[in-house]
Order: C-alpha cells, then structure tokens, then sequence
C-alpha cells in the first residue's frame, strides 16, 4: 500500500508542497503545488499524511565539523552539542542541535549544526498554523547536496554550488565524502561572486571540478568563470533523480532543495541528513521511515528464506528415504542372510563402530587442540591477578592471535610469561601494545604457537 507523503519549501509569503507517493520500491512526485498558508491550511494541510518534511533555512543555523575520539552514536549524541557550544554565539539552553556522520566511512567526523530556539519556535507555530502538527524539519543545504551526490559516482570529487533565492551553500566533496562547507547569505550581486570564489578557495583549492545548480546558477557559472582560472565549472547535469512530474523533471536542476526534501522524508538521503523534530515525530523520524522501509524487505526475505528451507527439508527428506530404500536393496543382494531384520541389526552394528571410531578419534591426542581446548589451557595458565579483557580470539592452529585490554603494561608482561611458563604453547609473541586514546588502560595484540 502506497504512503502519502508531503515535503514542503516555506517561503516569506507562501510555501511550494510535493506530494509523494511512497511505496515499498519507490517513491513518485505525483503533484507540485504553490500555495499561500491560509490555502493549503484549507487543502493539504487539512489531510492526512503518513510524514511530512519541512526544509529549514540554512540561514538559520550555526554548524560546525567535529572531529570526535568516539564513533558510537550514544556518545557522540551526549557531545556533540557540548563540543558545538564553544564555537556558536549562545548558549546550549538558547538553541537546539542536531547531527550526523559527515559519511559512514568516517564514523567518527560528524556535521553539528545548532538553531536558536527562538527561531525554531516561530518555525514550529507557522507549521501548526498551516496544519501540520507533526514534521521533520530537514536543514536545506544537506537537503540540496542529496541532489548533487545522486548525479555523480560514488566516489566523484567536486564542490557543489546550490544557488537558493535565500541562501548559497558551497560543499567539498572529496570521494563522496562531505569534507568542507560554507552558507553565504544573500547581498548584492558583487558581494556574492566576492564570497563565492573566496568559499571554493578556501574550502579545497586542489579541487577543479565546480557544480552550480539553483535559480541562479546560470549567473553564477558565468562570475565564477571570470574569477576562478584554471577551474571547470559546469551546471548539474542528468536525469532527474526522483520520479516527478514533466515539467519538474525538465527543470529539476533548479529545484534541488525541494527534491532533496522529498529524498529525505522517504528515508533515502546519504549521510550528512540533518534533521530537526516537530511535534511527536522526533529527529530521528527520518532515519526510523528508512528502517520501516528496511523492515518490509526484511520480512519478505525471511518469508522466501523460510519456504525455501521447508522445501528444502521434505527435498532432503525423499532423497534420506530413496538412500535407505537403496541401502537395503543392496545389502540383500550382497548378503542374504543378512537381509530383512537380521540386515537392519548390521547396520545399526555398522554405525554402533563408526561411533566408536569417531570416539577414539576424539581421545587422541591431536584432538587436544581445538578452540576450546586452547581456551582452557589459556585459563588454566593465566591466574586471577592478572587484569586483562579479551576482545577477540583468532584460532589458526598451530598459531592462536588474541587482542585485549589491560589495566597497564606490567598486565601485559605478565600475561606474557603466564602463557609462556605452560608447556601447551611453544612460543608467545607480544606484537603489539599502546596506551587508549582515553588514558585509561593498554591495548594489546598477542601471537601464540601450540606445542606440537
């Protein structure tokens, strides 16, 4: 079933909405309306919708890139404001902050950006005004990127320029990761081409490659061609990168926020997506619709996965009882005296000796060595004074690798001569050890031979 889905730009005196259609493999601009609030209060904002996407201005936040010694999220959501708060003109309980990973590959870089309260306030009783009680609101300029990231390959090199009638932002993307940005807000057109070459200067000289799109890009392509030697610079170009409607699609260079919007509240934007809560739904709204969406092919696979396996298993079933009835016919040829119930008492004698065999294989001394063995040995060698955690266990028989944390190095010298004074091992190796990046403890890599 298909979900009803609204992404809306705000303007000083009115507002642009794209209604989408959202279904399990795609999503579908069905119309693009312009609307003052008091009418699509009484139209679309009367509807119901499943969610909703409100852009937020890029003007209207403070960000900064934070380099974090941690990459899980619980950690970076409780520091992120707090490492925010020293670079921003007010104080935590004056504004609202919001974050994510600059790209997943760097776990531990993320964008935090902050909105004064005050600001958000306003933005939150407009919203409520045209009939939307519930939202994620989407900060605009990582919205307009999503559009500039899908018509390039994954790994491409440039700096997006997104020329909006309020604001331009200015991205370095280096091999599809978001490194640098800057929001210049609007003046006159001198001041704007002056602020634009400084941005793509100072943000990543090496880079050549320009992308304009926007209203404005055309004008903007052609200052920054003037001013800017040596670099290429060129208008978005492809295929639209959402399914919209005619006339969108042939001017969608122009409206990148909008359809950044529309990327977004269906859970398909890349990483920076910086999103605000209004209402119940949260900030973390977003990321939860692409998890719903995640959930549906979850459970169709398991459903394929299960049946597969239940044919499998009655599959298995036949060819056990073919076997058997092979097995007997067999056996009642090449012995006869052994066929019938006499021929059944054999082979339970059969499988009673590979039993036995398999057993005596077990007791032998080369069964010794085998993960939980050498994991017992480990524990018999080591005594309780010694503190140390084991964070993973390689067992490459004759070499065993292991990787932990000790309270210091006097630890780890001890671990060290414990495994060696036990003749299970032949040789002990201490490849590795460094202090934390915390302070607190060592790291350490061990290498181990068993005895043969």
């Amino acid at each position: 079933m298909a979900g009803r889905v609204l992404a809306v730009e705000l303007g000083d005196d009115g507002l642009r909405a794209a209604v989408v259609e959202s279904t399990l493999r795609r999503l579908r601009i069905t119309e693009v309306v312009e609307l003052g609030d008091a009418e699509f209060a009484a139209t679309l904002g009367a509807g119901r919708w499943d969610r909703v996407a409100v852009g937020l201005g890029g003007e209207s936040a403070v960000f900064r890139f934070l380099e974090l010694p941690f990459s899980d999220r619980r950690r970076i959501a409780q520091t992120a404001a707090v490492a925010l708060e020293d670079h921003v003109p007010f104080s935590l309980e004056d504004g609202e902050t919001a974050w994510d990973r600059s790209a997943p590959s760097r776990r531990s870089k993320v964008l935090a950006v902050m909105v004064p309260r005050q600001g958000l306030e306003g933005l939150r009783a407009r919203l409520l005004s045209l009939g939307i009680p519930r939202a994620e609101l989407v900060w605009g300029p990582t919205a307009a990127l999503e559009c500039f990231r899908r018509c390039q390959a994954g790994d491409a090199t440039f700096i997006a320029i997104d020329t909006s009638p309020a604001v331009t932002s200015v991205s370095s993307v280096r091999e599809g990761r978001l490194t640098g940005l800057r929001v210049l807000t609007s003046g006159s057109q001198e001041r704007i081409a002056r602020d634009l070459a400084w941005a793509v200067t100072s943000l990543a000289p090496d880079i050549e490659r320009l992308l304009c799109a926007g209203p404005r890009a055309g004008q903007t392509m052609e200052e920054l061609s003037q001013r800017l030697e040596g670099h290429s610079v060129e208008r978005l170009a492809g295929d639209c990168p959402i399914e919209a409607p005619e006339d969108l699609a042939g001017s969608w260079v122009d409206n990148t926020t909008l359809l950044g919007l529309v990327a977004a509240v269906g859970g398909e934007c890349g990483h920076p997506s910086i999103t605000f809560g209004h209402g119940n739904g949260g900030a973390a709204g977003l990321e939860e619709a692409g998890l719903r969406r995640l959930g549906f092919w979850a459970a169709a696979a398991a459903l394929l996965l299960a049946s597969a396996a239940g044919l499998d298993h009655i599959r298995l079933e036949r060819e056990h009882r073919a076997l058997v009835r092979q097995t007997d016919a067999i056996t009642a040829r090449a012995m006869p005296s052994a066929a019938g119930s006499s021929g059944r008492k054999l082979k339970l004698e059969m499988r009673l000796s590979e039993l036995e065999r398999r057993m005596g294989e077990r007791s032998s001394p080369a069964a010794h060595s085998s993960p939980l063995a050498t994991l017992v040995a480990m524990s018999s060698a080591v005594t309780g004074d010694i503190d140390i955690e084991l964070d993973s266990y390689q067992y490459d028989p004759p070499t065993i690798r292991l990787t932990g944390h000790a309270a210091d190095y006097e630890s780890v010298t001890k671990l060290e001569e414990a495994l060696r004074a036990d003749k299970y091992f032949s040789a002990v190796e201490v490849i590795e050890v460094r202090a934390e990046v915390s302070g607190k403890g060592v790291d350490f890599r061990l290498e181990i031979v068993l005895s043969a």
